[in-house]
């Protein structure tokens, strides 16, 4: 069986298999890759590394103050009023993660 040539459009929901987070298709780039919106990160890919989700929250309409899942790095879990995010001997998942939670502070004014 073979897959569509394009089968995400903008605004589709999708899992990221990679980076094990949930994104929305921001744009249909040349050949078959996407630019995916996952929380305040663009990336790039192939439809390879994307599932398509059923309509529902993703990043852009949690709630306020509900928690991310997957979240393992300390500097995610502690609120800092620093201005800076130390990401030294991360994984990039784990900087994605301590960045996305310093502006999730951030901009919740903590």
């Amino acid at each position: 069986m073979s897959r569509p040539e394009k089968p995400f459009k903008p605004h589709d929901r999708v899992f990221h298999r990679k980076l094990e987070a949930d994104g929305v298709v921001l744009q249909v780039l040349a050949n078959g890759k996407y630019r995916v919106g996952i929380g305040v990160l663009n990336v790039e890919c192939v439809a390879a590394d994307l599932v398509p989700q059923k309509k529902g929250p993703t990043a852009y309409t949690k709630k306020p103050g509900e928690a991310r899942k997957g979240s393992k790095s300390p500097a995610a879990k502690a609120p800092s009023r620093s201005q800076s995010v130390d990401l030294h001997g991360m994984t990039v998942e784990e900087a994605i993660a301590a960045v996305t939670s310093a502006i999730d502070g951030a901009i919740r004014g903590g």
